[in-house]
């Protein structure tokens, strides 16, 4: 599953429900806008494992989640 979230952080009902009724191998989020206020357990979806790369503070756009 590939999503471009353009903000994952207001979306995060939908993104977890989204998964959970998909059950897809592999998720890949772009644009998720996180930060280094997001914790990891925000973004933990059980059965997955997690790996990201937010944006730098200050700089608009960017972050992905896989």
């Amino acid at each position: 599953m590939s999503l471009n979230a353009r903000s994952i952080v207001n979306k995060l009902d939908l993104f977890h429900a989204t998964v959970i009724e998909m059950k897809p191998d592999i998720v890949g989020v772009t644009e998720t806008w996180a930060t280094d206020s997001i914790l990891d357990s925000e973004l933990d979806l059980e059965g997955y494992q997690k790996f990201r790369c937010d944006r730098q503070t200050g700089n608009r756009g960017g972050g992905v989640l896989i």
